[in-house]
């Protein structure tokens, strides 16, 4: 998200003063962020918009555009061998077209995290469609095309991101939409302002006249719109923050508790082993910590005659599961039911 902001900001001056300094400085923030994410490879196309909604004269869209070329061909030099090298081998199978186009809706904020949230949940969500549809009317309106342009930039974002996820099979999050945060802020606000403007002008014009040589009323009504923020956004806050995201951590103290010295411990994804060592260190338990191996798939496991502990996504094929009772594991019942990363412990 940092590298994000910052390789845009860089490329926004770029394209305002397209001047060698500025188009190394965009480089040099573009390609070290890229090694951070790979999100920060889709900033470029924020530039390319900007500049074709641009009202600049014909000679200095060129300008720009030589710029953004010479700069993206030398950023891919750099960027494009440290991908091939650490690229993924792995094949995902976790893709799924209804699951992707909820996280799109929880991303964009149109959707609570938890869909069994009570109804009023509903409600600051409702508003947030509103604004921000709103605030991209009065943009259009007024014919704010470099605004403009960064929503048409971040929605084509949005679709390569969905597209790469089908093509390789990995689960779409609503976190992957991360980045589309400042302009969706900025609608959502923009959308807001608007609406307490005009009931400001509509209570000062209708109600309050009389009133207002003994009361400002500007104050009293931004003291009523912040009351009603915090009374529609506060439960959503709170229900927010009171679910569990993960049984990461409750699974890192099962595996403390079953731990013996010759214990074998995988993870599937093999990733998700950095995770479980993060908490074991942290629970104190840095020789739990050092058991633990990633696995890319859950094959292996029949020439192993020590204990093993096995964590696998929540999500696991139906086949998958039959594979993994057929090799004698059991699932460990937990407390826990997270709504975004839930993971199953089995043991044998």
């Amino acid at each position: 998200m940092l590298f994000y902001i910052l390789s845009t900001l860089a490329l926004l001056s770029a394209t305002q003063k397209p001047v060698f300094i500025n188009w190394l400085r965009f480089v040099l923030i573009y390609v070290v962020g890229s090694y951070f994410h790979v999100y920060v490879v889709l900033s470029l196309l924020n530039g390319v918009y900007w500049s074709l909604f641009s009202e600049n004269r014909y000679s200095d869209q060129r300008r720009v555009f030589r710029g953004l070329l010479v700069s993206a061909f030398v950023a891919f030099l750099v960027i494009f061998p440290g991908y091939l090298f650490l690229r993924s081998t792995v094949e995902y199978q976790m893709f799924s077209f209804s699951e992707a186009i909820v996280n799109i809706l929880i991303g964009l904020g149109w959707f609570p995290i938890n869909l069994m949230s009570p109804q009023h949940i509903y409600v600051f969500h409702l508003l947030n469609i509103y604004f921000q549809v709103l605030g991209l009317w009065l943009y259009v309106k007024t014919n704010n095309k470099r605004t403009v342009s960064w929503v048409l930039s971040s929605l084509f974002q949005v679709l390569m991101i969905f597209l790469v996820n089908l093509s390789t099979g990995y689960a779409f999050r609503a976190r992957q939409l991360i980045f589309v945060l400042p302009v969706l802020c900025l609608l959502s606000a923009s959308g807001a302002i608007d609406i307490y403007q005009r009931g400001y002008h509509f209570i000062k014009r209708c109600f309050l006249i009389k009133v207002s040589r003994f009361f400002n009323i500007k104050h009293i009504y931004v003291f009523c719109v912040m009351i009603i923020v915090l009374g529609i956004s506060g439960s959503c806050l709170q229900e927010y923050y009171r679910l569990e995201k993960s049984s990461r951590r409750e699974i890192s103290i099962e595996l403390i508790q079953r731990w013996k010295p010759n214990t074998v411990i995988w993870t599937t994804p093999h990733w998700e082993d950095q995770y479980y060592s993060f908490y074991l260190t942290l629970l104190g338990h840095p020789e739990v910590k050092n058991a633990i191996f990633g696995k890319e798939n859950i094959q292996g496991s029949e020439d192993v005659t020590l204990p093993i502990c096995w964590i696998t996504d929540g999500n696991i094929l139906p086949e998958e599961e039959d594979i993994m009772k057929e090799m004698g594991f059991e699932i460990v019942p937990l407390r826990s039911s997270p709504i975004l990363d839930a993971q199953i412990l089995w043991c044998r």
